[in-house]
């Protein structure tokens, strides 16, 4: 290639390159101003003051637009065209409904009540209250275990303290009633707080004895502590604990014990902490009641179902109706679910490094698959395309049947997949359609249920040893 030609060459790159940066420069302030936008409405709702929409976003969209076209002059592929101007699409979809969030409030439209309301979750009659008792009623309820703790807890704590004669054990009740938590890691957590805290302050609240020895500089303390744990008491557990140590300490040294009540909080903290520490690791700890299998299925299942609603509206038209929002909620739901299970994983005792690992990624690839989903539900129209519903058709049916298939099925789900993949690659589009995106993002969906296939398999086995069902 002569110098001419390669100088040529390297100017067109040049200009791609650079009309492509300019592009996702462009994108990311856009959606730094969407984030922003976000906290703002919060604030507004939290403060119930009206929401003003930036103006600014304006410029940006044709700031955006611009850059496209220069990509789209210079050469850029059709293919990275496409997939940012869905993404344009998508974002200003976001900012059309930033922008008429205060119209829409304003409406005073008559509205079908049992639509908008998702769940009613208010008692109707004795039926109702019996109905959500019975269900806690049992030991794989956390609010039941944390009932039957609590009261051991506190039946240990004051047998201790009529055992002992303790002066002031009634600090032993109020550790445990304060540390212990529902779950295994909150109590940990809290339990680290409350010894640090009641140590530093004691630690501080000696020497401020000896150094301010006057009543009056002790009241102005007194005053000073008492607004500080308030202040703390639901930011910073730790820095709460510490204040009310020293309260204590000034209160006591106002009778003339300051001094000698400091070792007996430390010991009965200590002693308070040890009894909610066994009780949540010895009464019905969580582990044996966290079945990362029956989770993971619900999760799946939520998936199936929302991906099955959005399946519906591509064939009879977008429509926001109560059935559809359920499903997306209940799938945004598990995955929470799941979430919070594999998260409070990372700290139990009984779970090896391999199956923490596995559950880390098979959450990642869940996150992943309900974003892809999520993404086939923002973009859901009519198709008339009959190839294109037909993919979408079986794909579903394939998505289904590969996260509940039994391991003697698993050539034939292979070949299911195989023959999905070379549909999706062979299947012409009409890019001036949503079609591209629909079948970008089955093939997307499709692609990862190998590997959550072969995680469900890897944990199942060594989850199902970890777990004792009561």
């Amino acid at each position: 290639m002569n110098a001419p030609v390669l100088r040529i060459f390297n100017t067109r790159r040049c200009a791609i390159i650079f009309a492509i940066a300019t592009s996702c420069s462009a994108f990311q302030r856009l959606m730094s101003m969407q984030a922003q936008a976000c906290t703002q409405l919060a604030r507004c709702i939290l403060l119930r003051t009206p929401y003003q929409h930036d103006p600014r976003f304006e410029r940006v969209f044709t700031h955006i637009d611009a850059a496209l076209e220069r990509m789209r002059a210079s050469g850029a592929s059709l293919e990275l065209l496409n997939t940012l101007g869905f993404l344009l699409t998508n974002l200003r979809a976001i900012d059309a409904q930033l922008a008429t969030i205060e119209s829409e409030q304003a409406q005073a439209m008559p509205r079908n009540e049992s639509e908008n309301q998702l769940a009613d979750d208010s008692l109707h009659g004795f039926s109702d209250i019996w109905l959500r008792l019975s269900r806690n009623f049992t030991p794989e309820s956390a609010l039941f275990r944390h009932a039957v703790r609590m009261s051991l807890v506190l039946c240990i704590g004051y047998a201790l303290i009529q055992i002992t004669g303790m002066r002031h054990g009634y600090w032993i009740l109020l550790t445990s009633l304060f540390v212990c938590q529902p779950n295994y890691n909150a109590t940990r957590h809290r339990l680290a707080l409350r010894i640090i805290g009641t140590l530093v302050g004691v630690a501080i609240g000696l020497p401020i004895l000896w150094f301010v020895p006057s009543l009056e500089g002790q009241l102005v303390l007194l005053v000073i502590t008492g607004v500080l744990f308030f202040a703390f008491r639901n930011v910073q557990y730790a820095h709460a604990t510490m204040f009310i140590t020293l309260l204590v300490l000034l209160c006591f040294n106002l009778l003339g014990e300051g001094f000698e009540v400091a070792l007996p909080r430390v010991v009965d903290t200590l002693i308070g902490c040890a009894i909610a520490w066994a009780a949540v690791s010895f009464i019905w700890p969580d582990w044996r009641f966290r079945n990362l299998p029956r989770v993971l299925q619900r999760a799946t299942d939520a998936n199936c179902r929302y991906l099955d609603a959005i399946l519906e509206q591509y064939h009879q038209g977008r429509d926001n109706r109560l059935a559809y929002r359920i499903a997306r909620r209940d799938a945004h739901n598990r995955d929470a679910e799941l979430a919070s299970v594999v998260s409070n994983m990372s700290s139990e005792p009984d779970v090896t490094a391999e199956t923490r690992e596995a559950a880390f990624r098979l959450l990642c690839l869940n996150h992943t698959f309900t974003s892809y989903i999520s993404a086939l539900g923002a973009h859901r129209e009519k198709l008339s395309n009959p190839d294109v519903l037909g993919l979408l058709d079986d794909a579903v049916c394939y998505v289904d049947d590969a996260l509940h298939h039994q391991p003697e099925d698993e050539q034939r789900v292979h070949q299911a997949l195989e023959g999905l993949k070379q549909r999706v690659q062979s299947l012409e589009t009409r890019p001036d359609s949503k079609e591209p995106l629909v079948v970008q993002q089955i093939g997307l969906l499709i692609a990862l249920l190998p590997e959550i296939g072969r995680l469900q398999r890897q944990i199942s086995p060594p989850t199902s040893t970890l777990i004792t069902q009561p």
